[in-house]
Parts: C-alpha cells; structure tokens; sequence
C-alpha cells in the first residue's frame, strides 16, 4: 500500500494562483448555463452541482467517488434528449473547476517533461482535426439533426480524452499529498460503481425484479443464471442507443482497481468489499455474451498477476504477498476444467469441481497440524469429488457419452486439484482471510465463466465467429474507403467524429435501413421529417398505465402514400434479434396530402405494459416507425393520451429534439468502426495512431521500470491492456463514459509522481 508523505511547501505563484480562480470560475459558469434550459431535470443539476462542489472543498477527493459512480448509474439523455452535452459534463466540468478554483490544478507535479510532452503531442493531433470550436464557450443544447452528423459530435468523442487531461493535475495534487488515503478513495470509487453496476444488470435482465418479489429461490437462481435469454446487457449507458461496447469497455475498465482492491486493500471490510465489486463484474462480463469481453477480462486477470509479480521483483521483495503466478496458472486451468465440468457433465460435475477447490483449502489447513491428516483429507476427497464428476457424466442425458470424454474430465479436475493443493501449501504463511479469497476466486472466477461458456447463448455466439469476422473485415474495408485520400488525412486524419457522416454520404445503400429525421420549420412553426427506415425508432419515455386505451392523434404531410406504426413498449436501450419485447402497436396509412397537414390518429390498447413496478421491468417508451418504402413523413403537434391527457412533451418539435431519442436496434455498423486502432488511424491518421500505440505501449510497461515500486500502476497498465486487447473487435472509446477512465490510467501513469521528492503541499484536509 503506499504510504502517505509530508511534502516541500514551495508555495503556488501568485498570479497563476489568480489565473487558475478566474479559469475556474469561468468554466463553472460554462458548465452552468445550458442547464438554465435544460430539460426536466435542470434546476435539481445545479443545485447538485453547487452542493458537489462545496462538499469537494471540505472533502477533496471525493470526485474519486462520485464521478466513477455517476458514470455508470447518472444518464438521463433517453428521457431529456440532450444527447452531446448533459449531466455527466456537469459534474466533471465541476471538478475541473474545483481543481482550478482551490489552487489543486497544479502542472508543476506533472514534471515528467518527455511523457508530458508526449501526451501534448497526442492531444494536439487529435485537435487539429477537431472544428467544432465553439462548443467550448457554448456547450451543445437543444439539437435539430441526427447528432452523429453534426460537427458537435466531435466534442462528444474528444471530451474523455480533455477531462482526463484536466483531471490528472487534480489527480497528481491529492496523490502526492497522501498517496494512501487518495488510493482507498480510488478503490472506494471504482468498487462502489461496480456494484452499481452489477446491481443496475440485475435491474435490465429482471432479476432484481425477482429478488425484490420475495421468489421462491430456484426462481431467484433461474434468472441469475439464465444464460440462454437472447438478451444483450447495455446498463442505462445512452450512448448504446445504437449498439457500441461501452458496458464492456467500462467492466473492463474497473476490473483491474477491484483485483487491486482485493490484494492490497486496507483492511478485511475493503477487501470483501472488492470481492463483491469483482464478482459484480465477472457476472456483468458473463450476461454481456460479448466473445471479446471474455477474452479481454481473463487477459486483465492473468496480467494483473503476472505485472504484480514484476513489480514486486522490481522492489525487492520476494516472498511477501500471493505467489501471482501460480495463482494465474490455476485459475487458467481451472477455467479449463470447469468448462469440460460442466459441458460434458452438467452441474454436478461443476458442483464437484468447486468442491475440490474447497477441500485444497481444507486440506492444507489439516497439514499445517498433521501432514498425514491433510493428505488424507486430500486423497480421500479428490477421489470423492472426481469420481462424482465421472459419474455425472455417464449420467447426464444432454452430452455424449464416452470414456474419452469422461477421462477428460477426470484429468483436467485432476491437475488443477494438484496445483490448488500446492497453491495451498505455498499460502501456508499467509492469514486465513486471504487463503479464504483465494479459494473463492478459484471457485467463482472458473464457475460464472464455465457458466457461460457452456450456455446457450455463447455457443449460438460461437458459430458465428467466422461470418462476424468475415463481416468485420468487410467494413474495415468500408471505413479505409470513406476517408480521405489525401496526405492530409492519411499523416493526421480525416477529423474526430467524422466517421458517421463521412460513411452515409459514401455509402447511402449501407445506410438506408437506419433512417433519418431533422427538425424543419415552415414559416416559424416546427416539425419533424422523419425518412424510411425500419431500423430506427424515434420516441419519448413516458408512464404508461397498463390495460388502457389511449390515442395517438397527429398532423402529417407526405408526397406519397406512407404507414407509420406506433408503438408503446417497455424498452431499455436496444432489442435482441430474437427478443420478445413486451410491446403493443398500431399502423396508420394515409396517401398523398399535398402541402397541406392532415391529421391522423390511431387507438393502442396497453395491455401488460407497464404492469409490472418499475423496480420489475423497463421504462415504459412510445415510439413512430416511418416504415414507408421511401416516402419521407413529416410530423407535427404529435399527442398521446387517455381522455384529455396528453403525456408528451415538445410534441410539436418547438424545443427542437428535447425530450425525444432514437434507437437502432440492429444496424450498428454505420456508427461505430468497431476497432480501436483503425479509429485511432482515421480519426487522427498515421501520425495520432503512432502516438496512441506509443502511449499505450509506455502505460503498459511502467510496471516494468526499475524506478516504479508501486502496485497501483499495475492496475493502471491493466487497465490499458485490457482495452487494447478488446479494442481489436470493439470501439469503446467513442464513449467518453469510458474513454477518461483510460486516458486517466494513461496520463497519471505517465506522469506519476517521483518515488521521493515530490512538489506540492501538506494535505490538511482530513479526508
């Protein structure tokens, strides 16, 4: 754990000392002001951000608690419609401007000059393609347009990466001041989103409904487990309105602070705490049944192990802590065995699995009294637990059956039974508590991801690999092909946020089936045009009462006969192919209007939407589908109610797109280029790609330097290695919810603080 130090006070240069109060006012104000209009929830952000940001001045560090948690559980774009600029800038915005305003934005700590010269030339790369400058004094509101064509799009991808930048001299501040009470916020923060996380999971599969019903527990236990529902998790994360990877890039993200938490937290309760944290993770990894996931969660685990062990050779010490090694050889040979468990023997063969990690523990508790005792209790049990997975096997009904298979089983429980008695022995020095979470990650680790390799869902995902693959490198291809050609575009980029537009105006076949809409104006009076597209669902959550007939009247205008359909669902984020929504619908059909505006209506009966609580199902979502061949509809003062209600909001398209979303169910290509590398290269080109992989490949190797003695940098570099591992097939970081995480990992590794002789001042602060 590091240790806190008392620090030079060299004191902060007046007139910077000025700037940076003037800086911070300025930014606050900034941050404030679209929120004097913004939708539903305006007035209550400001109020929250002023009290934030009082509290940050008593409390320093505690935006290590509430940005992580707010990243994961705080968006309200489905329902406000502000898409580009909403309540996470807010608060980030805030403790940019606390940082600056307390005199805690100190760019004397970042004394690193290479890695800070390095990180300088990256930004500025990535800006020179930037245009939409004006986002900085006049932050995006109310839009008119699909925002992924606007040139604000570009502050949506970039801002990660700013509020990284701008976060890591508040990071250097408190870090050197008090490393160890700063890192136990750190964990606290990132084991605490985790949780939110998990629980925010349970909530969108219906477990949490279940839980909180008082079910029976085989009810429970059937829909934590259920592994078979078409069903894809997307948190309450907006931005995977259109599909992306942005719950994986964040699971990934906060995995290597919860493994960091559970080997060096201060204290019994942290470790628990980062225990349950992991656990909420590996399940959110599991239900996720994104192949590159599961690959990239095992990498972080066995690089965390493998950079602990380096990191501590680095220091010196060589037989303090975990033996990490052993521990990941175990854990990948345990993976292993349960997986044959419990696809060639069911649950009972993963049942006895789990049982001999048990008694490895138990037995080499027995040999630290009596050696004989223990390996009696060794071989006794093995031959119990191995015999019932053989068994279990020759008796399940679903596998094919054969003593080849059997053997297999046998032997894969066999040798990772060996190196968890020897894992054992060599934890032999170590308190109980620690043996007991070795033990349980020996169980769980392999068992959620047997689970789920040997479910349903992930096998149906398995033998697409090679048509996916083959899909994959086809708009690879696309994308090469949408940029520029010109040598401009190739050393520096085609401009971040580019992409969506860039690939519609290319390839306008491609992009058909995800429609359009924008908001026009006739003479002062708005209304929406909304294009052909049986992908795309524009629509506003609203409460819905269930067994009540409500009405959909509109005013429409189209050159040619058109069909809307309306629908009131309960919706999260996006459908499965497969997946029964709990939906009902209703046409309407009307010909050529002329110039003129007609009005229309339609009757929808809700049934069960929107029975059960809300605690039990998704946000109850009214929804237009323009599913004409190719006639553009255009809407306006658009009203959905029971009787004289109306329940909608800007339905005549006044206020622009507030209170209004859409959704792409399946065409998820045309806005994401599903590569971080090939992201990096068109965004930014052959120079940006350059410099990415080089701070990458820097960030990764810290734990590596002879002068770093400290095991957080290990997770940092985790971290880092994880998304550049699942980056090879997703593009989380078109998300700025996860891109800070990852620029943060990066420039606070980087740039860290000296082992000794850091600048700053005395943390007076209790907390």
């Amino acid at each position: 754990m590091p240790s806190d130090r008392t620090i030079k006070n060299t004191g902060p240069n007046p007139v910077l000392n000025i700037f940076g109060k003037l800086a911070g006012l300025a930014l606050l104000l900034l941050a404030l002001c679209p929120f004097l209009s913004f939708p539903l929830v305006g007035n209550i952000s400001i109020a929250v951000a002023l009290v934030y940001l009082v509290l940050l001045f008593f409390v320093p560090r505690l935006w290590l608690l509430v940005l992580p948690v707010a990243t994961v559980s705080l968006d309200l774009a489905t329902y406000t419609g502000r898409f580009l600029f909403n309540e996470l800038d807010l608060l980030m915005l805030t403790t940019i401007a606390f940082a600056l305003l307390s005199g805690r934005f100190d760019l004397r700590l970042a004394h690193r000059k290479g890695a800070l010269l390095l990180i300088a030339a990256y930004c500025a790369v990535v800006l020179a393609g930037f245009s939409a400058w004006g986002v900085f004094l006049f932050p995006p509101e109310s839009i008119t347009g699909n925002p992924y064509y606007l040139p604000e799009y570009g502050y949506k991808l970039i801002r990660g990466m700013l509020w990284a930048l701008l976060l890591t001299p508040l990071w250097l501040n408190v870090f050197s001041r008090a490393r160890h009470r700063t890192v136990n916020w750190l964990v606290a923060g990132f084991c605490t989103a985790a949780l939110v996380l998990g629980v925010i999971v349970l909530w969108e599969r219906g477990t949490l409904g279940v839980l909180l019903s008082w079910s029976a527990w085989y009810h429970v236990v059937n829909s934590l487990l259920d592994l078979a529902s078409a069903y894809r998790t997307t948190g309450i994360f907006s931005d995977m309105h259109t599909g992306g990877e942005v719950i994986d890039g964040i699971v990934l993200l906060l995995l290597p602070v919860t493994l960091y938490g559970i080997f060096h937290g201060s204290g019994r309760v942290v470790k628990i705490y980062a225990l349950v944290a992991f656990c909420a993770l590996a399940y959110c990894a599991t239900v996720g049944f994104t192949r590159a996931t599961y690959v990239s969660f095992l990498v972080g685990c066995v690089a965390y192990a493998v950079l602990s062990m380096v990191c501590r050779w680095r220091a010196g010490i060589r037989q303090s802590g975990f033996p990490s090694l052993l521990i990941s050889v175990t854990l990948v040979v345990g993976i292993l065995a349960a997986w044959l468990s419990f696809s060639r023997g069911g649950s009972y063969a993963l049942a006895a699995f789990a049982g001999l990690a048990v008694f490895a523990l138990v037995g080499g508790w027995l040999a630290q009294r009596h050696r004989a005792l223990g390996v009696v209790c060794w071989v006794l049990a093995g031959s119990l637990f191995l015999f019932v997975a053989i068994s279990a096997h020759f008796d399940s009904r679903w596998v094919d059956r054969s003593a080849e298979h059997a053997l297999t089983i046998g032997l894969a429980q066999l040798l990772f039974y060996v190196l968890a008695m020897v894992l054992f022995v060599r934890l032999r020095t170590q308190p109980y508590f620690n043996q007991f979470l070795a033990v349980v990650l020996l169980v769980m680790l392999p068992g959620i991801f047997a689970v789920a390799l040997g479910g349903y869902k992930f096998n149906e995902r398995m033998d697409t690999v090679a048509s996916d693959l083959d899909s994959r490198l086809g708009h690879w291809q696309n994308v090469v092909d949408a940029g520029s050609g010109s040598w401009r575009a190739r050393l520096l980029g085609n401009g971040v946020g580019s992409f969506p537009a860039d690939y519609a105006y290319l390839f306008p076949e491609k992009v058909s089936a995800v429609g359009s809409f924008s908001i026009e104006s006739d003479d002062g009076n708005a209304y929406l045009r909304l294009g052909p597209g049986e992908d795309l669902a524009f629509g506003q959550r609203i409460p819905v009462r269930p067994d009540t007939e409500y009405t959909v009247q509109l005013r429409v205008r189209a050159p040619d006969k058109a069909r809307l359909a309306v629908f009131i669902c309960e919706r999260n984020l996006i459908f499965a192919s497969n997946f029964r929504a709990n939906c009902h619908a209703s046409s309407i059909r009307f010909e050529d209007t002329g110039n003129h505006f007609t009005t229309v209506s339609t009757t929808l009966d809700s049934a069960n939407v929107g029975k059960r609580s809300r605690l039990a199902r998704w946000p109850t979502t009214l929804y237009l589908k323009n599913f004409s061949r190719d006639t553009v509809v255009e809407l306006d003062d658009v009203t959905f109610g029971s009787g004289n209600e109306n329940l909608l909001i800007n339905g005549g398209f006044a206020e622009g797109l507030d209170h209004w979303f859409f959704y792409n169910d399946f065409a998820h290509l045309p806005w994401h280029i599903k590569n971080i590398y090939v992201q990096s290269w068109y965004d930014n080109g052959w120079i940006g790609l350059g410099l990415f992989l080089l701070l990458c490949l820097i960030a990764a190797l810290v734990p590596c330097l002879p002068q770093n003695t400290l095991p957080l940098y290990v997770a940092f570099s985790v971290g880092v290695i994880a998304i550049a591992v699942f980056g090879l097939f997703g593009s989380p970081l078109d998300s700025a919810r996860v891109s800070w995480i990852f620029y943060l990992y990066i420039f606070a590794s980087l740039l860290r603080p000296a082992e000794s002789g850091d600048v700053g001042q005395p943390d007076e602060a209790r907390l």
